[in-house]
This record gives structure tokens, C-alpha cells and sequence, in this order.
């Protein structure tokens, strides 16, 4: 049995998938396995992967039909050996001490699921362009422990180790009709079942910033946090617990803030009244933001300043 399997889903990541791969390879923890699962990838995917399975640790599972990254995730949890589970996006890459450092902090620190950092980096030349945690909490200076609470408060969207048999045991999957944040919703789900989650403030995840992502042609997609959110509340260990229904709650108005209201705004100034009412049924708190920030606005047009939301300093 590996001490860690790595998933990654492979969807035409020809250009990208071999650094991945690599990155596995050169871990200072080589008890681990990798399981690739190309998504019907209609590039040379497979067959760049398939130079790499000389390694006997190296599993590649071929889907027929494209069945998004949560699908071909949950094919991969089906077949995974591990005690620990990580994701590695096909297009990013670890750094070699990530698996080590975050497992031996785990042990430290007695937690069953924990996160590390992103570095965000250029997706054509490679550059760093920021070390990311959270938007809305500052990096702790040594590792630390988070209740879920707080978890959901700085809104962990990252790449966590968590243990297989939480993963198991709780009966979790990823949900396959969502397409943007279903990571998230499966580790916060996880780091409800665990009773909380380490963080190990250090940048080991390096994290591609591609604007041609799901990430950026999803994002304003605001069907997507509904069904997160819907199922973090339906979750029984949430309905039994108002503190984390608060946290919820909150989590949920900055998401939908950072994808409803630029949309809201837009539509207003449009007169489009539809989808302003659509828009205001999901999320309703946009018309007192909207009014908020009036004022504001106003001075910046009449100082020629630009008047653009800062949506991706909320999400």
C-alpha cells in the first residue's frame, strides 16, 4: 500500500502533462502512486503518459467519454491504494519536498486533511506571480491548526493530502454536475467530517494561471456556487450546527458578491431587467451592495478613475 496516491485528471494537456508527471517522480517521498486519468483527450496526452509507465508506480486509466475532472477524479478514488490522496492538475506541478513536508505536518500537527499554499506562476514563461493562501485570511507564520470554521471563513481553495479514509469512511465523491468548485466542496466537506484541517504555510503547489482554465470560463457561472453551496447546507452534520451555517452563509454572500455583482451592475446599466431579477433570485444581497457603492462610483467618474470591480480580490 503507497503511503500517498496522486490523482490527476488529463484532459488535452499535451503541452503540460509531462512537467506534472516529473514533478511526481522527483518527491523526496517516493512511497507514492500517480494515477493519470485522461479524459478523452484528442491530443497527444496518452501518448506523452505513456513514455512514463516504465514506472510501476505509474497507473494510467483511459475514459471513453469526457467526463469533466470530477468523473474521472471519482474513477481514480475507485481504484486508489493510498493511505493519503493528493490532486495534481495536469497543467500545474509540485514542488519535490510538497508530499513529505505536508505529510510529516499532518502527523505534527494530528490532522486528517492539510493544506499548503499555492505559487501562481505564468502560464507561458514560468514566473512567479504571487504566493496565494487566501483572499479574505492572512498566511498563518507556522503551521497551524484551523477549526471548519475557520476553514470556511478563508475559504481554502487549494490542493489539500487528505487521508483515504476519510474519504471513505464519510462516503465522499466529488458531484459530477459541477464543473467549478467541486474541490471545494468535497475538502470542505472533509475538513467537516475531520473536525477541522492543518495549513502549512509554505508554497510547495505550483499553480498555472491560465486564462483559458475552467476556472476563468466558468467563473461567472453562477449555477455553479448554488449547487455548491446547496449541498454544503443540506450536508447533516451543517443542518445540526448553526456556527458553521453562519460560516456558510457568509462564505456564500462574498462568492456570489464576486460572480453576481459585476453582472448585476452590468445588466442595470443595460436596463436587461430579466436578468437583473435572475440575478437578484439568487442573490439578493447585490441590490444594498449596489447601492453601497454608488457614491464611490460616482467620485471615481468624475475624477476619471477607473470604475472596475475587484471581483477577483473577493473570491
Amino acid at each position: 500500500m503507497p503511503t500517498v496516491s496522486v490523482i490527476t485528471t488529463a484532459y488535452n494537456a499535451a503541452p503540460y502533462i509531462a512537467r506534472a508527471i516529473e514533478s511526481v517522480q522527483a518527491q523526496t517521498l517516493d512511497d507514492w502512486e500517480l494515477i493519470i486519468v485522461d479524459d478523452a483527450s484528442t491530443d497527444e496526452t496518452v501518448s506523452i503518459t505513456q513514455r512514463y509507465l516504465g514506472d510501476p508506480r505509474i497507473r494510467l486509466l483511459q475514459n471513453t467519454q469526457n467526463l469533466g475532472p470530477a468523473g474521472g477524479r471519482n474513477r481514480a478514488l475507485e481504484t486508489a491504494q493510498g493511505e493519503w490522496v493528493a490532486i495534481l492538475d495536469a497543467d500545474d506541478w509540485y514542488e519535490p519536498e510538497r508530499l513529505e513536508r505536508l505529510l510529516s505536518t499532518a502527523l505534527q500537527l494530528e490532522v486528517a486533511i492539510i493544506y499548503d499554499c499555492y505559487r501562481q506562476v505564468d502560464s507561458h514563461t514560468g514566473e512567479t506571480l504571487k504566493v496565494f493562501f487566501s483572499a479574505h485570511m492572512p498566511m498563518p507564520e507556522r503551521p497551524t491548526r484551523f477549526s471548519p470554521m475557520e476553514a470556511i471563513a478563508a475559504h481554502l481553495a487549494l490542493k489539500p493530502l487528505i487521508r483515504y479514509d476519510l474519504i471513505q469512511q464519510a462516503g465522499l465523491r466529488y458531484r459530477e454536475d459541477v464543473t467549478l468548485g467541486e474541490d471545494y466542496l468535497l475538502q470542505t466537506l472533509a475538513t467537516i467530517e475531520a473536525g477541522g484541517c492543518g495549513v502549512l504555510p509554505e508554497p510547495l503547489y505550483n499553480y498555472r494561471l491560465n486564462p483559458g482554465s475552467t476556472y476563468w470560463r466558468k467563473f461567472f457561472d453562477l449555477s455553479q456556487p448554488v449547487r455548491v453551496y446547496e449541498t454544503l447546507f443540506d450536508y447533516p452534520k451543517v443542518r445540526q450546527n448553526k456556527e458553521l451555517q453562519a460560516a456558510l452563509r457568509a462564505d456564500y454572500r462574498r462568492i456570489m458578491l464576486a460572480r453576481a455583482y459585476p453582472q448585476f451592475a452590468e445588466a442595470i446599466k443595460k436596463r436587461d431587467w430579466r436578468q437583473a431579477r435572475e440575478i437578484y433570485r439568487v442573490a439578493p444581497f447585490v441590490l444594498p451592495h449596489l447601492i453601497r457603492s454608488l457614491p464611490a462610483a460616482v467620485l471615481r467618474r468624475l475624477r476619471g478613475e477607473p470604475t472596475t470591480y475587484d471581483w477577483e480580490g473577493m473570491r
